[in-house]
């Protein structure tokens, strides 16, 4: 019997309360009920979070008195209900938090008399809760309404309800928390060093993707749009939807599984084409050398002004004069604004820093006065000296005239012919060729080789063809004997592959040549001779007759012979059959 006494001691001793355990007196009863009340929320709050049960919820309305949905919570542990109402201050920001007591302000926090609510509504940021008090809400009034209702409750008892900024420092392990600000709700639990997002799903719109974002953790990648595809991101640290542009040349289309890329013929700006109609199509111009505004069409004023000393400059805008000082331009009412494409020329020399057919940006402009740069936007040009002559400035371009025209390409080309040591024969002077349609007798021809010459031909040196057949040449070594027929002797055939050169002239962008009709003059003549019938004596009829010498008759006379005129000197048509249309350049 006594053993079981003391066990029952020792038991009693070994467990623990958080606050005394009232003795049997004659305050016992009283003692018992505050102690059970106190003991049961100790108790709680060292295991859980406060939380609200139920109610506590406000809303936005044209009153500043609102009563909030009726509350069961347990503040610092105490269960506790309320159905009062509160009362907000105008143009204000306000915290409302419920507290386990109905009586006394909390710092800053003023009670709404008689019941668990108080209210801050004069602190410039979010005050430090009370102990044994919950969040309820931040509440927004202008004049006498309330504009704005933000719900800060706590819900669940082992979790805490925080912004994702006002998360408690780490270092209780197991500890979770609701981030309520993240992907609008995200559950994180304490290591004991850090807070780390609990695997939940984070998508929160159909097509949304889940990936690893910061240490793992999982995140939601929103659907893309239309066209585009899941890439990585430059720095190769995430993924990215990456959009499918259609670019120059490029159209994109898409279908349910497909993307489709369709390659679409563009031109340049500057692209010059054939066209029949009278009216060019839309983002073209005939080619009838129209001025046009540089600013309107920049592509086409950056190809056409570096050439505009040969298509034409447009209408000047003015004259102008410079000052080196300050490489301010001075032009009386040009009506340029900054950003304008421009460019300039002078009668004699430009100033220094200046240069005709450059592309130029009007900047600093002002009724009378601009400066000039490089680039829209950029820095002035330094202008060193004045120059000399009448200088202008222009802001319009002028396209190419091809009205009555046929082009021809520019640079310097050539024609070449390749043949053989087989290719040559050395009894008749023959060479055989490819094909010489476009050689004629007298044309000038080069002759090289890859390996030794044939005969005595002397390499990268002009010849003249004598044209035999459709394949066969001979050449001469000067134009005379080209036309007399007179062939070079050739003594071997040499090595390798031998090469005719026909060079052509050489041809600038804009050079204008040709005409449409020809006179053939007496020098274009090749060289050549007529033949002349003399009479004997025995068949002249008059005075004047041209006698020969013979053992027959007197001496002859000396005169002059003229034969009959021929030809009239009409002029001819250089012109090959042709079909005219317009010429039309992209804007």
């Amino acid at each position: 019997m006594g053993f079981a006494s003391t066990a029952s001691l020792t038991s009693a001793a070994d467990s623990h309360t958080h606050s005394t355990v009232p003795q049997q007196n004659s305050s016992f009863i009283g003692d018992l009920q505050t102690f059970l009340k106190g003991e049961d929320a100790a108790r709680y709050i060292n295991q859980f979070s406060g939380m609200v049960v139920s109610g506590g919820v406000d809303a936005t309305g044209g009153t500043l008195t609102h009563t909030p949905t009726s509350l069961t919570a347990y503040p610092g542990g105490y269960y506790t209900t309320e159905t009062g109402s509160v009362t907000y201050v105008s143009n204000s920001t306000c915290y409302l938090i419920a507290h386990r007591l109905t009586t006394g302000n909390l710092g800053t926090f003023q009670r709404q008399s008689g019941t668990h609510y108080l209210t801050d509504c004069t602190s410039p940021s979010k005050p430090a809760l009370p102990s044994d008090s919950l969040w309820l809400a931040t509440v927004v009034t202008n004049g006498s309404s309330v504009t704005a209702y933000t719900d800060l409750r706590t819900r669940v008892p082992y979790a805490g309800s925080y912004p994702f900024a006002e998360l408690p420092s780490a270092g209780t392990r197991g500890r979770l928390a609701l981030a309520t600000d993240i992907n609008s709700g995200t559950l994180y639990w304490d290591t004991g060093s850090a807070w780390r997002q609990v695997t939940l799903n984070p998508m929160t719109f159909a097509g949304d993707l889940i990936v690893g974002g910061s240490s793992g953790a999982p995140t939601r990648l929103a659907l893309g749009t239309a066209n585009q595809i899941l890439g990585v991101d430059s720095g190769a640290t995430a993924h990215e939807y990456k959009s499918l542009t259609a670019g120059a040349g490029i159209s994109v289309t898409s279908s349910t599984g497909t993307i489709t890329l369709t390659a679409t013929a563009t031109s340049p700006a500057g692209s010059i084409l054939l066209w029949p109609g009278d009216v060019a199509p839309s983002g073209w111009f005939i080619c009838d050398s129209t001025a046009y505004h540089a600013s309107t069409y920049p592509s086409l004023a950056a190809v056409l002004i570096p050439k505009a000393s040969v298509f034409g400059r447009g209408t000047a805008v003015g004259t102008f004069t410079v000052d080196t000082s300050t490489d301010i331009i001075t032009s009386a009412s040009h009506g340029l604004s900054d950003g304008t494409i421009v460019h300039v020329a002078s009668t004699a020399t430009l100033p220094t820093g200046l240069s005709a057919n450059t592309v130029y940006y009007v900047i600093s402009s002002t009724s009378s006065t601009f400066k000039l740069s490089l680039t829209s936007g950029g820095s002035a040009i330094d202008i060193s000296s004045t120059g000399s002559g009448t200088h202008s400035v222009y802001d319009e371009i002028q396209v190419p005239d091809f009205r009555s025209l046929m082009p021809m390409g520019a640079g310097t080309g050539s024609l070449t012919f390749n043949f053989a040591t087989t290719d040559i024969n050395t009894g008749t002077e023959v060479i055989t060729v490819p094909s010489n349609t476009s050689l004629y007798t007298g044309q000038p021809i080069v002759y090289t080789t890859s390996g030794t010459v044939a005969g005595d031909l002397v390499a990268s040196t002009t010849y003249y063809a004598i044209r035999l057949s459709a394949t066969t040449i001979s050449i001469a070594d000067s134009l005379a004997l080209a036309l007399a027929g007179t062939a070079h002797n050739l003594t071997g055939t040499g090595s390798g592959t031998h090469t005719f050169t026909i060079p052509l002239t050489a041809r600038s962008v804009g050079e204008r040549g040709g005409n449409e009709n020809h006179s053939h003059v007496a020098a274009e003549n090749a060289p050549h001779t007529h033949g002349v019938t003399i009479p004997t004596a025995g068949d002249q009829a008059g005075a004047g007759a041209i006698i020969p010498n013979d053992v027959d008759a007197t001496p002859s006379q000396s005169v002059a012979v003229t034969s009959a005129s021929q030809g009239s000197g009409t002029a001819f048509s250089l012109i090959n059959p042709y079909l005219a249309m317009n010429f039309i350049i992209k804007q």
